[in-house]
């Protein structure tokens, strides 16, 4: 072997052993896998809230109070359009004492004493209530509110309300109520909504020879009442209407979409709705 040969090998021993002693030193075997060393696991992050799974479901931040305008008071029953808005008003009592004041905002407020049935309503409504009333498919309704209450009754209702039309039925979505929650006599259960982690029981029961929007009649009542009352907050009135369809209940073709807050029994008290945004065309 010539000397050129001699020092290339010696070189190339060298080199090996110093790559042995270099992964001696890192803990390492020679295909890269470690041996004992340490490796701090990466500290959790928080996960992201959730997104909604559309606008739909994003409740407003705030309910500031608007300004209300003019405030114009009745003490009689009657039904009238709310200038500047799209909405009509309704007050109406038995015969007790009892009045209402509306806003141009379409806000309202009342007090009532040693009532049997008393109500307010603010809301759409659309052509004769006989009907044949709209498509709720064809719309998307949506209720933000903010109230406030204080006195006793007993019973009552407050949050969505309306009438529809082929069949005529009268509708309640129950936000909150005066004392205990409310009871359907001679009720059904048909089933449960949940809508943004709220849950929802439905019930119907029949009405016969009834005052209804019409006069006189027959016809079905069905109720959505929340499990835990509220004050404020939206109310997705669409997503009950599709659920009521899907239990057989329906078609759902309303004549009149409003907010309610009606109290009776004897009641005695006041009710105040401080913020009122109401859509029909709610973007999904």
């Amino acid at each position: 072997m010539d000397m050129k040969a001699k020092i290339f090998l010696l070189l190339g021993a060298s080199a090996a052993l110093m790559m042995l002693a270099c992964n001696k030193d890192n803990g390492s075997t020679a295909s890269g896998e470690q041996q004992g060393q340490v490796v701090p696991e990466p500290e959790p992050q928080p996960e992201p809230d959730p997104e909604p799974d559309s606008a739909d479901d994003a409740e407003p931040a705030s309910y500031p109070a608007s300004e209300r305008g003019v405030g114009r008071t009745v003490n009689g029953n009657q039904t009238g359009d709310i200038s500047g808005t799209p909405y009509k008003y309704e007050f109406w009592k038995e015969s007790e004492n009892g009045t209402m004041t509306y806003y141009n905002n379409g806000t309202f407020e009342c007090s009532f004493t040693n009532a049997s049935d008393f109500l307010v309503r603010v809301g759409y409504r659309y052509g004769s209530p006989a009907g044949p009333g709209v498509d709720h498919k064809t719309k998307n309704y949506v209720l933000d509110y903010k109230e406030e209450k204080s006195g006793r009754a007993s019973f009552s209702y407050i949050g969505a309300y309306g009438w529809t039309a082929d069949p005529q039925m009268e509708f309640f979505i129950v936000e909150d109520w005066f004392g205990s929650s409310p009871v359907v006599s001679g009720g059904t259960k048909k089933g449960e909504i949940t809508v943004n982690g709220a849950t929802y029981d439905i019930y119907t029961v029949w009405r016969s020879n009834a005052a209804s929007v019409t006069g006189t009649s027959s016809f079905m009542q069905v109720y959505s009442i929340r499990k835990s009352s509220r004050q404020q907050g939206r109310i997705h009135i669409s997503a009950h209407f599709k659920k009521w369809e899907e239990l057989g209940i329906g078609p759902v073709n309303p004549v009149e979409v409003s907010f309610l807050g009606e109290a009776g029994g004897n009641a005695t008290g006041s009710f105040e709705c401080t913020y009122l945004d109401f859509k029909e065309n709610f973007p999904n």
